[in-house]
């Protein structure tokens, strides 16, 4: 028997163990980064309350998010690192939408309680 039958074809690749260098060689080993808890439903939850502005409904989802949104803000202060940039960006823009919201409905509110009061005095006279 001869040995070198079948002729092996060299690998037109090369060698894989040849070229390439160790897994994560020359590579900092940062974990995973993960989106920040409930990012996606504060943004949610700021846009309806601005969306939602001439109800209560929308000053409940405001306030909401306003929490939700501070307790992701701390989250995220506590460890930047282990939370992706597009999830903090979501919060921040979450938690804006919500205080535009809130201040919109506070606003109409105070009016509307002043249109009130003033109907109520200028009856009585």
């Amino acid at each position: 028997m001869n040995p070198n039958y079948p002729p092996q074809q060299p690998n037109p690749y090369g060698n894989p163990q040849q070229g390439f260098p160790p897994q994560n060689q020359g590579m900092p080993n940062y974990p995973m980064q993960q989106d920040l808890p409930s990012a996606g439903l504060i943004q949610v939850f700021g846009i309806l309350s601005v969306i939602l502005v001439l109800g209560l409904i929308g000053y409940i989802f405001g306030w909401i998010a306003l929490s939700m949104g501070n307790s992701a803000i701390r989250t995220y202060n506590a460890n930047p690192n282990a939370y992706t940039p597009s999830s903090f960006s979501k919060v921040k823009s979450g938690r804006t939408c919500a205080l535009v919201g809130v201040i919109i409905y506070s606003a109409i509110l105070a009016i509307i309680l002043i249109v009130i009061a003033i109907l109520v005095i200028g009856g009585n006279m």
